[in-house]
């Protein structure tokens, strides 16, 4: 079995598409053997509650504006944290100092209020009366993909993202999914309650 891919960029070698191929399923079958990607239906009902030592930290002006899109009257110095659990699910942020192995509890795919989806690494978490928000920074979604040589068919949930210092705020029930981040790659796994990347394409 090959792969290949195609590139809005320069394209790799179709050696480098096949090792990539392989390293990244080898990352994937290792991640998921001890981590639960997708929160299940009964999670997604329950209530997202904040995690660890409590921190204080100044937000820069651009946080302050974004958060204020959500929490009008949010202070500039606010308690934020690292970790959200929700029901059994872990959200890690890149706060998170403590050793994760073969899990990505921080690299997750977003759905916004006008229902555009985003990729993004989670940075802190806020709570406000109740109501957790996530701070994270987003990704670019290049129109690089896989491609079956035997079939020609499009491996698209795994695609390859650019960082970037863009930063966003929503509130915490917006997230879809986890993902696995493995380099410049993203995977979004199967959802049995939404087609999330079916409908991004």
């Amino acid at each position: 079995m090959s792969w290949s891919g195609h590139f809005s960029r320069k394209a790799p070698t179709h050696r480098n598409c096949t090792h990539h191929a392989y390293v990244f399923g080898r990352h994937i079958a290792n991640a998921t053997l001890k981590n639960q990607l997708l929160l299940e239906k009964h999670e997604l009902l329950s209530t997202p509650v904040v995690k660890g030592k409590e921190f204080y930290r100044e937000l820069t002006a651009e946080e302050l504006e974004l958060l204020r899109e959500h929490v009008p009257n949010a202070q500039q110095r606010i308690p934020i944290y690292s970790r959200v659990q929700q029901g059994k699910t872990v959200f890690t942020s890149l706060w998170y100092t403590a050793a994760e192995h073969a899990t990505d509890n921080k690299n997750v795919l977003f759905k916004t209020d006008d229902n555009t989806k985003v990729f993004g690494v989670l940075k802190f978490f806020y709570e406000n009366d109740g109501e957790v928000f996530a701070f994270f920074n987003s990704y670019d979604v290049d129109e690089f993909r896989f491609r079956h040589n035997d079939t020609n068919l499009s491996v698209s949930h795994i695609i390859r993202v650019h960082e970037t210092e863009v930063m966003c705020v929503m509130p915490f029930k917006n997230i879809l999914s986890k993902v696995i981040k493995v380099g410049h790659y993203v995977c979004v796994p199967p959802n049995r309650f939404e087609k999330i990347w079916t409908e991004m394409n």
